[in-house]
């Protein structure tokens, strides 16, 4: 993702799973790492900034996204 990208969003377009964010594409390349929860499965007690939910399978499956601080 490039330098100072700025996530605005993670949920799902149709059965996929993309994440929005305002970019520089001129700008150099980075890696961020986010962490991705099903409902009901365990998690971190402090998983970082929530960037949203994916529904996927018409709702059968639900997942939930962090960015790690």
């Amino acid at each position: 993702m490039p330098a100072g990208a700025k996530v605005l969003l993670a949920r799902e377009q149709g059965n996929n799973i993309c994440v929005w964010a305002e970019v520089d594409p001129n700008a150099n390349p980075m890696i961020r790492q986010f962490a991705v929860y099903g409902t009901g499965n365990p998690m971190p007690a402090n998983p970082g900034r929530c960037i949203g939910t994916a529904m996927l399978f018409n709702g059968a499956a639900v997942y939930h996204f962090y960015e790690p601080h």
